[in-house]
């Protein structure tokens, strides 16, 4: 049977992602900072990688794969820039001096900053000039694999759009979960800019499906990847098919509120996903159904979102 290490297994992505392992019959260790609620099939050790400089070894024992999403979010990164660069990349390194065989990370398509550009195509060759601090400390992370020496599948993720698995999970800071749970609680959407910026939303029910096929030995391939949908779209848009998701579900539409959109809009950028393609996955959810599970989480927990 496979086993795998999910690093950073309490956040947003980890949590679905090691349940996702559980229910599929893979042998999962999740390693968290704060215990968490787990269904059966989850083995669960609590620590800390940058304060315990034996805890990577000792959490990789008799595990195949190491799913690494452990770091500084983007909130953290903001306020603290040197500080979660030091701890994100030492807890990558830490992890591939492990004595694992294989590593699949989740970076991010922020990698590439300021080409996301209007009419830029983004492959995996296109050159990564990071802005935020965040995906500076990503790309470091990156380079700390490859240092390694341990066969990594690095994953330049794009924007997932998808519920939490518990309320508790604290990333309503992200654009679409943010204006699910303000349409819940409020009945109200409100964008901080135009929304004319455009973006590459991928399901995380798609991101889930892909690392539990690709943690399988058989399947694993190392190298670099976009992951994503291959389309943008504005926020604007996401914030109008999030209207009418609600509105599907029998709740009043809520009323977008959002400063004027410029006269002159820039045109979209596509991130290039043959690579992915090529490893015999897709991400091909439609944008609605991930607006729809986020929903109607927020819907369903309404008093606990508010």
């Amino acid at each position: 049977m496979t086993s795998v290490l999910v690093t950073g297994a309490g956040g947003y992505i980890g949590q679905r992602i090691t349940r996702r392992l559980a229910e599929h019959g893979v042998a999962v260790r999740a390693l968290v900072r704060t215990p968490v609620p787990w269904p059966d099939g989850v083995d669960e050790m609590v620590g800390d990688l940058v304060l315990q400089p034996d805890l990577a070894r000792a959490a990789a024992v008799g595990v195949d794969t190491v799913v690494h999403l452990a770091g500084a979010n983007e909130v953290a990164a903001a306020e603290d820039p040197e500080g979660s660069m030091a701890a994100t990349v030492l807890a990558a390194e830490r992890v591939a001096a492990s004595g694992v065989s294989r590593i699949i990370y989740l970076s991010t398509i922020h990698v590439y900053g300021a080409g996301l550009r209007e009419g830029a195509v983004i492959s995996e060759a296109s050159e990564a000039a990071p802005i935020h601090p965040y995906a500076a400390a990503r790309l470091a992370c990156e380079h700390a694999l490859a240092r390694s020496g341990v066969p990594s599948l690095i994953f330049r993720l794009t924007n997932g759009v998808g519920a939490p698995s518990r309320p508790e999970v604290q990333r309503w800071s992200l654009v679409a979960n943010e204006l699910c749970r303000e349409g819940a609680t409020s009945g109200r959407l409100t964008l901080r800019t135009s929304g004319v910026q455009w973006r590459d939303f991928v399901a995380l029910a798609d991101v889930e499906s892909i690392v539990q096929t690709l943690v399988e030995p058989s399947a694993f391939q190392p190298g670099l990847c976009n992951l994503g949908s291959g389309h943008s779209v504005t926020v604007r848009d996401l914030a109008r098919l999030i209207a009418d998701s609600f509105e599907a579900h029998g709740t009043p539409r809520p009323a977008l509120h959002a400063p004027d959109a410029p006269a002159d809009r820039p045109g979209p950028y596509r991130v290039d996903v043959q690579h992915l393609a090529g490893l015999g996955v897709r991400a091909d959810t439609p944008l609605r159904s991930a607006i729809d599970e986020t929903v109607q989480f927020c819907i369903a927990h309404r008093t606990a979102l508010t």
